[in-house]
């Protein structure tokens, strides 16, 4: 392993694409990854949620809530770009489901898998973004004019306008709003992980106010 890199547990789920700077909510309830949940928190582990490519593994067509609870589901093979964060364990239930949230820190890219058994652990590398910082005037410009742009299409949204008008929204820096803003407006799946692996922030707000202009 390259003193650079490191290994993380990952929760592979089909449609779920996460960047950094946001909290991913998770219900969990497979024997597997309530095993993972656990091993992140005592072991001090980063966890991966990642979309997937396709089904390895397809879980039995019709389950009992007990059995659901009691086996692993389908299986299936990761992308190989997704965010990693802290795992914070928030209730327990009865029957042993866990409610947890993933505090999502970097973008990272897999490298190789390290266990498969009882649950996922791959080695991961940092994927940074490419740009130099005279590029940092660009994104607080096209932060301004998304801003614009989405207060014009959702102006008759008032819980979205006061978003956008809130002082998360306001102080957060080009980088982060990069990130974030693609979690709160949802895109198809495949194309939020072609956002993620953009390489520049720029890039990706150019992206963005493309697609809003269109609309």
């Amino acid at each position: 392993m390259s003193s650079d890199n490191r290994n993380v547990a990952l929760f592979s789920i089909p449609g779920c694409v996460t960047f950094p700077y946001t909290h991913m909510p998770l219900h969990v309830f497979e024997p597997r990854y309530r095993d993972m949940v656990n091993h992140c928190i005592s072991n001090d582990m980063m966890m991966g949620v990642c979309h997937t490519h396709k089904v390895l593994h397809e879980k039995k067509a019709s389950q009992s809530l007990k059995e659901t609870l009691n086996s692993n589901q389908s299986t299936y093979k990761p992308q190989s770009v997704f965010s990693v964060g802290d795992v914070e364990l928030l209730d327990t239930l009865p029957d042993g489901r866990l409610h947890v949230v993933v505090h999502m820190q970097e973008r990272v890219q897999l490298e190789q898998e390290v266990q498969t058994l009882p649950f996922s652990i791959v080695e991961v590398s940092s994927l940074a973004d490419l740009e130099s910082e005279t590029q940092k005037h660009d994104t607080a410009q096209l932060k301004e004019k998304i801003l614009t742009r989405l207060k014009a299409l959702f102006a008759a949204n008032t819980e979205l306008m006061a978003y956008f008008d809130s002082a998360e929204i306001q102080d957060m820096n080009e980088d982060m709003f990069s990130y974030h803003i693609f979690s709160v407006l949802q895109f198809d799946p495949n194309m939020q992980q072609e956002i993620l692996e953009i390489r520049s922030g720029v890039q990706r707000l150019e992206l963005l106010l493309d697609i809003l202009n269109s609309q």
